[in-house]
């Protein structure tokens, strides 16, 4: 009986020490470094020419729109198209804090029509409140009491990424013609 409690004794303790040294062996790790991943700076550059292209094919987008229809359009800094097809009798350009009074198609570049906003009930917004579409805000700005314009908003200027959740998808050019009715 003593003899084989010693050797169960012994089992274990060569059992532990077995354990024992392969958890105290060096281990060497080694990490593999990927030389082709994506670094930081070259995932900025390669949004960056995403981004780029992204534009330029919008604006190519607006452009054949644009030459489809035979317009004459002004481009602003932000990269809002805009003309005054017809001058009214206004004699300034609103401000940021006036009231403009506007009646007006829009619609999608493909033609589908968003909404048309008449004389009869008009839309009224102050300028710098950021009530509407940034793009259409410049545009008013461009314009005197009674001009009519044609303006095309690149979709940073629109509704951008998300729309508008009812009728305007994401990423939507929008194609207004507007008439500033009154300035206040």
């Amino acid at each position: 009986m003593f003899q084989s409690h010693l050797l169960f004794k012994s089992s274990v303790l060569i059992l532990f020490l077995t354990i024992l040294i392969s958890c105290n062996t060096n281990q060497t790790h080694t990490t593999t470094i990927d030389l082709n991943a994506p670094t930081s700076d070259s995932l900025k550059e390669a949004m960056i020419n995403n981004n780029r292209a992204g534009m330029q094919q919008e604006a190519n987008a607006i452009t054949i729109y644009v030459k489809k229809r035979g317009w004459n359009m002004n481009t602003s800094g932000t990269g809002l198209r805009y003309e005054i097809y017809h001058e009214g009798a206004g004699k300034s350009f609103p401000k940021k804090g006036d009231f403009a009074t506007v009646a007006y198609t829009l619609s999608l570049l493909d033609g589908t029509m968003i909404s048309n906003v008449t004389t009869i009930n008009p839309e009224i917004f102050q300028i710098g409140k950021a009530s509407v579409p940034r793009g259409l805000e410049e545009g008013i700005t461009f314009m005197k009491a009674g001009d009519k314009a044609h303006l095309v908003l690149p979709k940073h200027l629109a509704f951008g990424l998300v729309g508008d959740d009812k009728k305007i998808p994401s990423n939507s050019i929008l194609c207004y013609d507007v008439e500033l009715v009154s300035v206040k």
